[in-house]
This record gives structure tokens, sequence and C-alpha cells, in this order.
């Protein structure tokens, strides 16, 4: 709000073309036509010349103070749910990184169990056991399954 008064003046000729009085009027023109001036009829000659007038302060209303609190609530609930998911997704992705480490971990444990069964079911070593503890191995009997 403009709470300064404007010095110079605006004189209207009667043709309602406005003769500008000094360098500042422009800024007044449009100060003019916002409804903030006040307009006096000369007495010597046929021509209006309009002041401007200072504007106090607006006061809001009722109804516009509460439209800006609850604008303001909006916003602050708005944020704090915006907040809770976010700490919701970092809580997600941090249970999805133990989990993907869950996985390589057995991922490992089972590439070594794979390779204990493929030692253990080698035909070489099998051969060995037998003949320690006095088995006959018949090679038409064995039948080899691959997984």
């Amino acid at each position: 709000m403009r709470e300064d008064r404007l010095n110079s003046d605006i004189i209207y000729n009667g043709t309602n073309s406005p003769e500008l009085t000094s360098t500042t009027d422009v800024s007044n023109l449009a100060h003019l036509h916002s409804g903030s001036a006040v307009r006096r009829k000369s007495q010597s000659d046929n021509r209006e010349t309009v002041k401007s007038v200072s504007i106090g302060k607006v006061r809001l209303s009722i109804l516009e103070k509460l439209l800006v609190f609850l604008c303001g609530v909006a916003v602050f609930v708005g944020l704090f749910f915006i907040l809770q998911g976010r700490i919701k997704t970092s809580n997600v992705s941090y249970q999805i990184d133990l989990t993907n480490k869950q996985i390589q971990s057995i991922s490992q444990e089972n590439q070594d169990l794979n390779s204990e069964v493929q030692t253990l079911s080698n035909d070489s070593r099998l051969a060995k056991l037998a003949e320690k503890y006095g088995f006959q191995i018949d090679e038409s009997r064995i039948k080899n399954i691959l997984k």
C-alpha cells in the first residue's frame, strides 16, 4: 500500500485527456486509475485537478484471517505427510538393502555347498572309499543324474 503523499497534479482539460504537470505524473496516473484520487473543479477555468490521497493500512476481515490460517495449516499438514512418506521410503530402502545382503550371503553359501557336493560325489573318491572299506563298484549299476 502506498502511504506517502504524492505531490504532483494531473490536470484534465475538459476532454478527459490528462495534461501531465511533472515527470512523476506517469506513476500518479496509474495510481489515479486505481481509485485513490480526489477530483476538484477549479473556479477560474474549466479544468479539473486531481490530487492523490494517501491510503491507510487495509485490515483483513475475520474470514480472510481464517482463510490465511487454514492455508498455513494445510501447508504444514502437507509438509508433515511428505516428511512421513520420505521416512517410510528410507526405512523400506534400508530393509531392501538388508534383504539384498542376505540374498548375497545365501547365494555364496549355496555355491560353497554345491562345490562340496561336486567334491563328495566325485567317482574317483567313491572308488577309493569303496576299496578302503572292502566294497566293489559295479560300473553297470551306477547311473549319473545331472541336474
